[in-house]
């Protein structure tokens, strides 16, 4: 799935964070977008797969919590969610997040594969 912003107009796109399968030669199965609202100071992410490399049924979770947080704000952990997962939003004015992107996917014939990441301390500010 290409890029769209799902989190709504007044959110600008800051950046995609690559969600790489575990196994050689771990291919970039998905992305995490992340989104702003300047006005707010709400932050936006959605997980979806790249198409490119995943074929089959997707099971796809975002995730999303203010950096120093123990609690996350999670979408698709209930679902099956077959294109993308979000939009979720936390608001860190001031601060950094933390996000969160897996999926559960079949490809090529290979059998079930997994992909799933975590990066910390992004879009502080």
């Amino acid at each position: 799935m290409s890029r769209v912003n799902y989190c709504g107009s007044s959110y600008g796109f800051l950046k995609s964070w690559a969600i790489k399968d575990g196994w050689y030669p771990n291919p970039t199965v998905g992305y995490i977008d992340v989104y702003y609202n300047s006005s707010n100071g709400n932050n936006c992410v959605i997980t979806r797969a790249n198409d490119s490399e995943v074929g089959g049924g997707n099971h796809i979770i975002a995730g999303i919590r203010k950096s120093g947080s123990s609690t996350w704000k999670l979408d698709g952990t209930n679902s099956n969610y077959t294109s993308y997962a979000g939009p979720l939003y936390v608001y860190a004015a001031g601060s950094c997040i933390d996000i969160y992107g897996e999926l559960n996917y079949t490809s090529g014939g290979t059998g079930a594969d997994h992909g799933l990441a975590v990066y910390e301390d992004v879009h502080c500010g």
